[in-house]
């Protein structure tokens, strides 16, 4: 559920969002700048998994018979805009882990992260640009030495993409490409995206 809150016209839009990942919590994928723009998201994702990348790396490995791994996250996030060419937003996440083996069940639930970001819009014309950086800092970081079973990555991280969108009329376009460093050893990612919104008055189907 996703809050809209226009601070000049005191005026409340109710909008529905379908999450696929985290991503698209407080940091829509396509960026509206709205002056005193105020926005309020939740978000739910769930994994689950009977398998396990190896250290040595290469594909994935099913763990023993009946072994696994969940995790529950529900975001809760906000984001403003006091301009119209750039905003501020941020988020937490109380995380919900399980994991089980032959020996025992292990379960790990705690606020465990909170994000803090910015964006701008960069270039705008026949298509816009805009940069966005977030920093993610974990309320839990990883111990070697516990068994406590892991709820995030435990480690700080930061989170950089370019986004450009563009608006077609009732149908809007987007693509992005990204690069997030982690902390702790932990390996860089390069994630990217493409997607599109159907407006349809005041709801947006998209994917």
């Amino acid at each position: 559920m996703k809050m809209a809150n226009n601070l000049q016209r005191w005026a409340i839009a109710f909008l529905s969002i379908f999450s696929v990942s985290l991503p698209a919590l407080a940091v829509d994928n396509y960026k509206e700048f709205r002056r005193d723009r105020w926005d309020f998201e939740a978000s739910v994702n769930y994994f689950y998994s009977e398998a396990n990348y190896p250290s040595s790396g290469g594909g994935s490995q099913n763990l023993p018979g009946g072994n696994s791994y969940s995790l529950l996250d529900s975001s809760f996030g906000t984001r403003y805009t006091p301009k119209r060419n750039w905003s501020v937003f941020g988020w937490g996440t109380v995380s919900n882990a399980e994991s089980k083996d032959s020996v025992a069940t292990r379960a790990n639930s705690s606020l465990s992260e909170a994000a803090i970001g910015f964006d701008f819009l960069m270039y705008s014309d026949v298509f816009q640009l805009i940069p966005e950086i977030i920093a993610v800092m974990p309320f839990e970081e990883v111990d070697p030495a516990s068994d406590t079973v892991l709820n995030s990555e435990g480690v700080f991280e930061v989170h950089s993409r370019l986004i450009a969108q563009m608006d077609f009329g009732t149908l809007r376009g987007y693509g992005w490409l990204g690069f997030n460093f982690r902390g702790g050893g932990r390996s860089f990612l390069m994630p990217w995206g493409v997607g599109a919104q159907f407006k349809m008055n005041r709801f947006r189907l998209g994917g």
